[in-house]
């Protein structure tokens, strides 16, 4: 099967928005590992109510921000493929 080359730029529109896809999944997945670290995701608090290890939960906050960030750059960055990138497959 010979592919015209509108079908070419729309695999390659597609194949790229597949890799953008897998990194900003990667980058939310560690967002949520961080998050999730020994606590079940859950913010510790002392019997008082407050934050058990500040210093280290806005650790594990600026890690995920940045993570969650840098997912958002890739989807701003990537043209998306459109329904007529999908019509030929």
């Amino acid at each position: 099967m010979c592919l015209s080359a509108e079908e070419k730029v729309s695999d390659k529109a597609i194949a790229l928005a597949e890799v953008a896809t897998k990194q900003i999944e990667s980058h939310a997945l560690k967002a949520a590992e961080v998050l999730s670290q020994g606590s079940d995701g859950r913010i510790m608090v002392n019997m008082l109510g407050v934050l058990s290890d500040p210093s280290s939960r806005g650790s594990d906050l600026r890690i995920a921000r940045d993570e969650i960030e840098k997912a958002l750059q890739i989807i701003e960055a990537t043209t998306w493929p459109t329904d007529a990138d999908y019509a030929h497959i």
